[in-house]
């Protein structure tokens, strides 16, 4: 209900909120700010996420098809060029499961706003649990220190890393 708070406690502080470093105390404070292509469930199978649909065309050849009308806590639309610039953001970082997903991922081509093709370099069948660690942010954003995702939860104040508020996303 509308006024209602809830504090969690974390053992560490994170050192910014970049979702693309492999820093275990970030990735536990933006996991309902950012959401992937596909997401483990509480059995530990993969289930859809900002991906409505994906299936494998050839042993290493993916088609990734995007949810429609998915906006970011600015109000931007999803499309595939934010999961590209996601997926370059991502390449950048050599550790963690990112280095996982670049050490797979060969091509990633947009087929239109929201289809995406995405070749490996060999067949890997962990390809969508790689997937899952990815966080999608909009296209050219690079202000880490107030997020941007679709996720649950938008985050209003983050000027103490010690501290950080979030509010739910009504969208």
């Amino acid at each position: 209900q509308s006024g209602q708070i809830l504090k969690i406690a974390y053992l560490f502080v994170p050192k910014d909120l970049n979702p693309f470093t492999a820093d275990q105390a970030v990735t536990s404070r933006l996991n309902d700010v950012y959401e992937g292509l596909v997401a483990i469930d509480e059995n530990l199978g993969i289930r859809p996420a900002l991906a409505v649909s994906y299936g494998m065309i050839s042993d290493k050849v993916w088609e990734i098809h995007l949810r429609e009308n998915v906006k970011f806590h600015n109000g931007k639309l999803l499309s595939a060029e934010d999961v590209i610039y996601s997926f370059m953001q991502a390449k950048a970082i050599s550790e963690g499961a990112q280095s996982e997903l670049n050490s797979t991922v060969d091509k990633l081509e947009k087929l239109s706003d929201s289809t995406l093709r995405l070749t490996t370099k060999n067949p890997d069948p962990l390809l969508l649990n790689k997937l899952s660690k990815l966080p999608i942010v909009p296209l050219d954003f690079h202000d880490f220190s107030s997020p941007i995702g679709t996720g649950a939860y938008k985050i209003s104040d983050a000027a103490n890393l010690e501290a950080i508020v979030y509010k739910r996303n009504s969208d």
